[in-house]
């Protein structure tokens, strides 16, 4: 469920969620007739729904959330399930996430785990505080998104020359509507004017003045590409850079309003005092509000650069890999950072979902390691992983069951030690000092 991967729907096939079963067809059947449990592994059937099926109501309610519980964003990706039928794997998925964190595979009942409790409780209270807010504002219940002491705490907030407080409202109404993280739905979504107020505030051309300008160069003797009924690759770019600009400034944007949403809400449940108006008391430096001051600790912080696409080495998938890690560690890093603060002032909750991100950062790490190792070494990632494994099987052999290489294995474990440190170990004793202070770098 990160960012950079939940604009897809779903990474299963197509046609596998409608395939017909016993438990397909809309019928008035009896819901409490459903055996809870039936079926082994990847036959497992929990109050009918199977494995495709529980994984797109998981997918669905983090984008979603439970909203009113009218499941109106939920019938239409279970195809053949009833409103009943999801209501009640809905209750047992929220008495699962009731349960304490421990290390088992199982719940209390036997159902297998299939979802991180921790990361889902944070997720449904982001999207909680959103719907909150937004409801506040269109019932006048408040007057202004955000009180004034957060927009001391945050001088990005107040806006910019275009963007302003109503399309940070306009950006939370959009969330609720294509769901969590769907930064790219929202921006191809026109109606909203989130698109246009973003290209604005970042003074890029519109797709007319891309155009024209390549007319104009056209007119200077290259006529052959407008004569074939082709498109300026040139143009095409500027117009993909272009969006994908606005959607990483929508996705910066969000994770901004959210802080704040977080701060706001800590706030009122640590009754922490704050003056009612800050702008209009005019209070000065030594009379802030008693929270800490994110801002001023977040500006001492390396600015992150990720590395586009139109620069990244064309020479092998290797090294073309590596930017993509690189890119990926930036954005854990930059949504770490909040996070980071929160735990060091004792937010246990916090804690948790730093945890959680070291665990990404860890998994990126072994990956850059790999390609570095395969690089000195002369091979293939793929032979490095043949490697490693065979080493691991003759050093300290371990159950298969338990060796998963994907980072969502990594949730049963316990908090590890610092990533970084992990993966200096993992490297070989042939990487030199100035080579590992370079990647460190």
């Amino acid at each position: 469920y990160d960012d950079d991967v939940s604009d897809n729907d779903t990474s299963l096939q197509s046609g596998l969620a409608g395939r017909r079963g016993p438990y397909s067809k809309k019928k008035q059947r009896n819901v409490d007739s459903l055996p809870f449990m039936e079926g082994e592994g990847r036959a497992l059937r929990v109050y009918g729904f199977n494995q495709i099926q529980r994984t797109q109501f998981l997918q669905t309610l983090m984008r979603y959330g439970f909203q009113n519980y009218d499941w109106k964003e939920f019938t239409p990706r279970l195809k053949g399930k009833s409103v009943e039928e999801i209501q009640r794997y809905a209750e047992l998925v929220m008495i699962h996430l009731l349960e304490d964190i421990n290390d088992s595979g199982y719940y209390a009942d036997g159902v297998p785990k299939e979802m991180r409790t921790d990361e889902t409780l944070v997720r449904l209270a982001n999207i909680s505080l959103v719907e909150e807010k937004v409801a506040a504002m269109e019932q006048g219940k408040i007057t202004k998104l955000f009180p004034s002491y957060l927009l001391y705490e945050f001088p990005s907030l107040v806006g910019g020359r275009v963007w302003k407080a109503e399309q940070d409202l306009l950006l939370l109404k959009a969330l609720i509507k294509h769901g969590y993280a769907r930064w790219q739905y929202i921006s191809d979504d026109r109606d909203n004017g989130i698109f246009e107020a973003a290209r604005q505030e970042l003074r890029l051309p519109t797709a007319n003045e891309l155009i024209s300008s390549h007319s104009n160069n056209e007119t200077n003797g290259n006529l052959e590409s407008t004569q074939e009924g082709q498109s300026n690759p040139t143009s095409m770019i500027h117009y993909r850079d272009t969006q994908r600009k606005i959607v990483e400034f929508i996705r910066k944007r969000y994770h901004l309003l959210e802080r704040c949403l977080n701060l706001e809400y800590a706030v009122i449940k640590t009754k922490t005092p704050v003056p009612d108006d800050l702008a209009e008391q005019d209070f000065p430096g030594g009379h802030r509000p008693a929270v800490p001051d994110y801002s001023e600790m977040l500006r001492e912080l390396p600015v992150l650069e990720p590395i586009s696409k139109e620069v990244a080495p064309e020479g092998t998938t290797d090294q073309s890999q590596v930017s993509h890690l690189y890119n990926k560690m930036c954005f854990v890093l930059e949504d770490s950072a909040v996070p980071a603060l929160n735990s060091h002032f004792g937010d246990k909750a916090a804690s948790s979902g730093l945890a959680n991100s070291l665990h990404k950062f860890e998994a990126v790490c072994e990956d850059v390691s790999r390609i570095l190792r395969s690089h000195e070494n002369g091979t293939t990632p793929k032979e490095e992983v043949m490697l490693d494994a065979s080493s691991k099987e003759t050093t300290s052999p371990k159950d298969p069951a338990t060796e998963v290489p994907s980072s969502a294995s990594k949730e049963a474990t316990p908090p590890v030690q610092d990533p970084v440190i992990e993966a200096v170990k993992e490297e070989p004793p042939t990487v030199k000092a100035e080579d590992k202070m370079e990647i460190d770098s």
